[in-house]
């Protein structure tokens, strides 16, 4: 009897003990679920608020070059702030900056941070820091040149917004008009050959940024300078999967000797690269475009798009680069703290 007690009393401590167990899994499973719906409801709102946000409105900014050239430049700030994939804008040399406004706006529509200068020269960039006014109808090749100090600039500026944590500076693109595409070609090279294998400087990522380059309606040469020539670095020429991605757009308003040119850039390009017989999908691209007709494409050239829009063809190839390079160029503080 006692023994059945006792065995009675185990059976009745262990059913006990399993409906007591039952009540704190049931407990645990209930508190779960409302971690995860209050999860949920944080995830959610955390993407209304970023829906929400409103694109940051247009800042002119003062930048200074390192030869004390006063530039005069628009920044479109972006609500993606540390994925925003930035991209320098350079208006053709005989222009200024409110000629890129329209790609200015579509790509900070679409999340990028974007900075339109007007270059050295041009626009509201015509003073050095002591007030000299330069008089670009008389500069010789080698002052034209050193336009590529305005670009140098401009990263600076975006290395800024990268450290305050407005973009990411090791996505850069880079986008061209015209002899722009000149300076934009040998920028680009020096950014490529700053800094060790991986673009560091004492222990700080300096160089190495650009990751896409877009060449509108570039000339194969302007008063000496041969942007054939350039294009024959190994940065431009090497294996189509290790080089440069680079989008040539041939301009039909300008002439057609300027579309015959950039074509021949282009074919020149594909043919130095093996594009299509090694790589798995190709980095160098052809359009010819009409600027008149509100800046829409004609005649796709290796291409899968079909009459879209200027812009968002851009757009479209900078994002691609930028996806393909995402995983390795996480965004980094470069301060120098």
């Amino acid at each position: 009897m006692m023994c059945l007690l006792y065995c009675g009393t185990q059976l009745d401590a262990q059913s006990n003990n399993r409906r007591n167990d039952n009540r704190q899994s049931d407990n645990r499973q209930t508190d779960n679920r409302q971690t995860d719906n209050r999860q949920t409801d944080d995830s959610q709102t955390d993407d209304k608020k970023k829906d929400k946000k409103k694109i940051p409105p247009v800042e002119v900014v003062e930048i200074k070059t390192k030869d004390k050239v006063v530039l005069e430049a628009s920044f479109y700030g972006s609500i993606n702030e540390k994925e925003a994939v930035p991209v320098i804008l350079l208006h053709d040399w005989d222009g200024n900056r409110t000629q890129m406004e329209t790609y200015a706006e579509s790509l900070q529509k679409q999340g990028f941070a974007v900075i339109v200068p007007d270059l050295r020269g041009h626009g509201n960039s015509m003073f050095m820091e002591d007030g000299t006014e330069l008089k670009p109808d008389k500069w010789k090749p080698a002052e034209i040149a050193t336009a590529v100090a305005d670009i140098e600039a401009c990263k600076k500026f975006l290395v800024g917004k990268n450290n305050e944590g407005e973009l990411n500076i090791d996505q850069l693109s880079v986008v061209a008009e015209g002899v722009s595409c000149i300076h934009a070609v040998r920028w680009t090279i020096s950014d490529w050959q700053f800094g060790d294998a991986r673009g560091y400087l004492a222990g700080i990522k300096q160089g190495k940024d650009v990751k896409s380059l877009v060449l509108m309606g570039p000339p194969k040469s302007y008063r000496s300078m041969n942007l054939s020539q350039d294009l024959k670095s190994e940065l431009f020429s090497s294996d189509d999967n290790r080089a440069m991605p680079i989008f040539i757009l041939g301009d039909q308003d300008r002439s057609e000797k300027s579309v015959r040119e950039s074509k021949a850039l282009y074919t020149t390009l594909k043919r130095k690269r093996n594009v299509g017989k090694n790589s798995r999908r190709p980095n160098c691209y052809y359009f010819v475009y009409y600027t008149k007709e509100q800046r829409k494409l004609a005649h796709p050239e290796d291409w899968s798009g079909d009459k879209a829009e200027l812009a968002a063809a851009l757009a479209h190839f900078i994002n691609g680069q930028a996806e393909r390079f995402k995983d390795s160029n996480r965004w980094q503080d470069r301060s120098r703290n």
